[in-house]
């Protein structure tokens, strides 16, 4: 397994790099002059002749990519163009917002879609409205569910903060918006799933000797629905983390979605290329971390 993690980390570091060099030419891909967007149309040229060179942005492409990446190697990220402090603060005072956003929406899709998904399998007459309920569920934008939840539930009825709230109460609606998509295909998914599970010869074999359907399901039903559903819920955190941009943009929320959105904007590239990756490595991280599960749980992808 060391080995497998070892070789997994050494074919990771080429991707982060092709990730770095990606981004950093988008940004430098879009129009415009950052100096005169920052300093305005009033500014003069010397003034955006020293702008240009504090950013750095004088400098050849090369120049700036492999002072980029120097600096990632020591760990610094550089600094943000608008705020002028360290990226990695401004990052790490975002990131506990959008991972509370991505984990109570992951845990929120879980019980509903596995719940849901396990309780049609039983109950065959659940099938049909349930399968219907998901495929509007999978069909509403992420942006416009969360508008049509802040028209009913917080201008309306006026039980949530409408946008920009502070406390646990201001993710109720962000998380509710994620949770719906993400627990009509865990539904989906276990449905499929727990259907060919429940068809298994060892199911027939458990429930002809009598085995109580807690057990039965518990124990054998439920056990190996899940095996297959990790790859799913691992990957989709990795999914609901960067797919944060448009719940944080649309509720508010001060996090690293919304924060890249805005320095996307304002053309501040240390900021745009420090979020990306940072959000590239926790997939990443989380990938591998899925396949060391899948290792532990079954020896013979070990070999």
């Amino acid at each position: 397994m060391l080995h497998y993690l070892l070789r997994r980390i050494v074919h990771t570091i080429p991707v982060l790099f092709g990730l770095s060099l990606l981004i950093f030419l988008l940004m430098r891909a879009l129009p415009g002059d950052p100096a005169l967007l920052y300093a305005g149309l009033e500014a003069t040229e010397a003034e955006l002749s020293d702008l240009r060179e504090r950013m750095g942005v004088n400098k050849s492409l090369l120049e700036q990519y492999l002072a980029f990446i120097e600096s990632v190697l020591h760990g610094d990220f550089g600094t943000s163009l608008r705020s002028g402090r360290p990226v990695i603060v401004e990052l790490a005072m975002r990131l506990p917002i959008t991972v509370e956003l991505a984990l109570f929406s992951l845990l929120g899709a879980g019980l509903l879609g596995i719940g849901l998904g396990i309780a049609a399998a039983i109950h065959p007459k659940l099938v049909t409205p349930l399968y219907l309920l998901s495929t509007i569920g999978l069909s509403l934008p992420v942006y416009w569910l969360g508008l049509l939840l802040i028209l009913f539930f917080s201008l309306r009825l006026g039980w949530f903060p409408p946008a920009g709230g502070l406390g646990r109460s201001s993710l109720i609606l962000p998380v509710l918006t994620l949770t719906t998509s993400t627990a009509a295909t865990l539904f989906r998914l276990t449905l499929t799933e727990y259907q060919a599970v429940t068809a298994a010869d060892y199911m027939r074999t458990a429930k002809a000797k009598g085995i109580s359907n807690l057990r039965l399901h518990g124990k054998h039903g439920l056990r190996n629905t899940l095996i297959p559903l990790m790859t799913f819920i691992g990957l989709e955190f990795g999914n609901l983390f960067g797919g944060a941009v448009l719940t944080e943009s649309v509720f508010a929320l001060n996090g690293i979605g919304r924060y890249l959105v805005t320095s996307v904007i304002q053309r501040d590239y240390p900021v745009v290329q420090g979020a990306v990756l940072l959000i590239c490595s926790v997939f990443i991280l989380i990938h591998l971390v899925v396949d060391l599960i899948y290792l532990a749980i079954d020896p013979r992808l070990r070999r």
